[in-house]
């Protein structure tokens, strides 16, 4: 409590509550009214929102925060709310509200205790040591293909610069930016930036930098960096490793800021806090999210081994959506393609409310399901009473399916119930092969499948096979149904001691399976594999099949079914692959050791993520991705962009734009030369001056054919009159009409005609002699 001063500030104003709004911008406000107490107000204080009720002298405390800046106007705070209303259900704290009658104060020393008693000790000791949010302020790194002179600015919040002065130590400037906006893009971004320079100006390998220097991949010991850290109340962590001829240099802080920092020197082997480690610099209590949706098959790290790192690229999930599975003949864009649409549906579970506010997706309702047949497993892999089991029972499935075509489907043709009946009935009979076959596939490696493990006795096995060595001979086809089969199977897999130790319920979730297809599914005639489900079906029916394949062991399971959506756009699905990723690598960040952690703290790189998108869905994507966020109240994201397109840009502040471009020695640096504001302006601004856009705004080839159309124009005089045609309607389809009107007036006069109107007299009386 010593520590921290405490205030308090009022929200109401006449008959006018301001209590939402302080809490959605982040701020307190004196209300029209200037005082040298809130401009005193350091940063990091306890700042409390409160009412009073004068007849029953009590003092309740609705809302409480740190302040996280003061603007020095008097009448403005930026508060960080850790206790927001609907989280105190109001403190009433008795025979207090005379003390403090105004509209704005500081609680008396006093008085702190007391305030703590009624407002709960475990609520005041998280204000007193709030938990971190990280915002990464400052990068520089000094590698064979940069050249970021005084670094890179990667928030606004300060001014942050590295600088050399007469061959004195390194000097690292911080200073205050009097024109930020506090929570500009939403309370729950401490900050955005957008990355933009022209190919090859390194905006990929900036992105990965800045991944490996976090995460400690590819051990960059050799190369200098500064990074500084803010932990989003009162705290600046400033980390480098500058040396000279393999000696630490001393860097030298000089700031103006009223926040405390420390600098701390990395060395080979120490990370975030001094630890052991391999230069690892992310933040405790905060992840690190990669998106990116392009398949390039680049020379690509995909073996991250860190803590609270999740890459959802479509690169890396691609690998490892595969990695620990055997995928036979399923090959691995299929297999990845269908975890995606997992990805999805889990998002579209959890978070169906608030993806309802992104109008521009159309949630699929149904998705398409096929079960996989396994065809790949090797005779000579199993032992010789599994190898005649499987082929006896897999035979009464082929007999089984082959009988429902025969005697169900080709007979119900003209009852449309029967035959999605016996559709349905083939479906089911299809999906028991499969989880028949997968079971030995999954335990080919056990070549003695012996009765014991098998879960069979003697009479067990002949009950199963029969008398006759002959497999053929001892069926007595048809009268082996559908019915029949499927007891056969489940029976078979009641006895699975192997199984069900680790899954007691396996023949309960299997008869789920069944149905599901039986009340929910419609089965595709000419693939009778291939089934559709309502979402909500469809996931259950997914979650049993991965809890069933989850069973074996990774490095022999193998998918039994592959799904797709519905009636969805390659735009929808981009969106919506977007946000499921995002969530998935969310999830990721929360599974530690076991335990269900939430990091406070997000470092979110979204790479190319308007990739294919619609100019009009670009228009809104930063504002969707922003209202997806919100979905996530407990973490505050700090948000990097990489993007080609300037309608994205115009969403942005120039402020919050990096411009990185080629040097004449092909190294990355930051542009430097003064840029127009890029936020709100138009796409013609944005391309001219930020997009590196040389020699015009229109395509090389269109250009290519004005400038031919100058040439042949200058010539015209020795042109016969069908090339003069030729050249006319080819300048008509010029749709800048100054220039298209320069190369007409160009061509009348260099054939001697005044006007317009003169050439197409001209015209009329040649078609007319040639009607002659």
């Amino acid at each position: 409590m010593e520590d921290r001063k405490v205030y308090f500030g009022g929200y109401h104003y006449g008959h006018d509550s301001l209590l939402n709004r302080f809490i959605e911008k982040g701020i307190w406000e004196q209300g029209g009214e200037e005082s040298d107490g809130v401009s005193a107000v350091p940063v990091g204080s306890i700042f409390f929102l409160k009412t009073t009720s004068t007849k029953k002298k009590t003092l309740f405390l609705t809302a409480a925060g740190l302040v996280t800046d003061n603007p020095q106007d008097g009448s403005t705070l930026i508060i960080n709310w850790i206790y927001k209303p609907q989280d105190l259900e109001e403190v009433r704290i008795p025979n207090l509200a005379a003390n403090y009658p105004s509209r704005f104060g500081e609680f008396n020393k006093e008085h702190h205790l007391l305030i703590s008693e009624f407002f709960q000790p475990y609520r005041f000791e998280k204000l007193l040591n709030p938990e971190p949010t990280w915002e990464l302020l400052y990068y520089w790194v000094n590698d064979e293909r940069t050249d970021y002179g005084p670094g890179i600015c990667l928030s606004n919040r300060f001014n942050i610069q590295l600088y050399w002065e007469n061959g004195e130590p390194p000097s690292l400037s911080l200073t205050k930016n009097h024109d930020y906006i506090p929570n500009f893009f939403g309370h729950q971004v401490s900050n955005l930036s957008v990355i933009i320079g022209e190919n090859g100006a390194g905006k990929t390998n900036l992105t990965y930098s800045i991944i490996s220097k976090l995460t400690g991949y590819k051990h960059i010991y050799g190369y200098e960096y500064v990074l500084v850290f803010y932990n989003g109340v009162d705290k600046i962590s400033i980390h480098e490793s500058l040396t000279t001829n393999g000696d630490a240099k001393e860097l030298r802080v000089k700031s103006s800021l009223p926040i405390r920092y420390d600098v701390i020197k990395s060395e080979n082997g120490r990370g975030f806090y001094g630890q052991p480690h391999e230069v690892e610099l992310l933040p405790e209590d905060s992840g690190l999210i990669y998106f990116n949706p392009i398949y390039d098959f680049r020379d690509y790290p995909y073996h991250f081994d860190t803590r609270n790192f999740s890459d959802v690229s479509s690169n890396y999930l691609l690998f490892n959506d595969n990695q620990y599975r055997n995928t036979g003949d399923y090959d691995m864009m299929a297999l990845h393609r269908s975890q995606d649409i997992h990805r999805n549906i889990n998002l579209l579970n959890l978070l169906q409310e608030s993806l309802a506010v992104i109008d521009q997706i159309n949630i699929p309702d149904r998705l398409e399901i096929e079960v996989l047949k396994t065809n790949n497993i090797e005779k000579s892999d199993l032992g010789w009473k599994a190898r005649s089991l499987m082929e006896l029972i897999r035979t009464y499935g082929s007999l089984t399916a082959g009988g429902v075509h025969n005697t169900n489907i080709d007979k119900s043709r003209d009852s449309e119930s029967k035959l999605e009946m016996a559709l349905k009935e083939k479906a089911i009979t299809w999906l028991l092969i499969n989880l028949f076959d997968h079971f030995f596939y999954c335990y080919a490696d056990i070549k003695d499948l012996d009765d014991e493990l098998l879960g069979l006795t003697s009479e067990d096995f002949v009950h199963f096979r029969g008398n006759n060595l002959n497999v053929e001979k001892s069926l007595d086809w048809p009268t082996i149904g559908v019915e029949q089969y499927r007891e056969i199977v489940l029976d078979f897999f009641d006895r699975q001691k192997l199984l069900q130790d680790k899954e007691p319920n396996l023949i309960i979730k299997i008869r789920r399976l069944i149905e599901i297809v039986i009340a929910h599914a419609v089965v595709k005639e000419e693939n009778e594999a291939t089934f559709i489900l309502p979402i909500e079906q469809g996931y259950e029916f997914l979650s049993i099949c991965e809890e069933y394949a989850s069973i074996f062991h990774n490095k022999y399971r193998k998918s039994i079914t592959r799904v797709q959506w519905r009636n969805i756009s390659s735009g929808e699905l981009s969106l919506l692959n977007l946000f499921s990723r995002i969530h998935f690598g969310i999830e990721n960040l929360n599974t530690e050791n076991n335990q269900f952690t939430v990091p406070k703290s997000i470092f979110l790189i979204v790479d190319e993520g308007d990739h294919g998108l619609h100019p009009q869905w670009q228009k809104q994507f930063l504002d969707t991705l922003l209202s997806f966020l919100k979905s996530y109240e407990d973490i505050k994201f700090q948000i990097f962009i990489v993007s080609h397109s300037p309608i994205i840009l115009s969403d942005i502040p120039k402020s919050h734009v990096v411009y990185l471009q080629k040097n004449t020695e092909s190294l990355s640096q930051i542009r430097s030369d003064e840029h127009s504001e890029t936020f709100g302006s138009n796409i013609h601004t944005l391309f001219r001056d930020t997009f590196f856009i040389r020699d015009g705004l229109i395509g090389s080839f269109a250009k290519k054919k004005i400038d031919e159309l100058f040439e042949r124009v200058s010539k015209a005089k020795s042109l016969d009159e069908n090339e003069i045609d030729l050249l006319l309607k080819e300048i008509e389809l010029i749709g800048e009409p100054i220039l298209r009107k320069a190369l007409q007036e160009k061509l009348y006069e260099s054939r001697g005609y005044d006007e317009l109107e003169e050439y197409y007299e001209n015209q009329l009386k040649r078609i007319r002699n040639i009607r002659r």
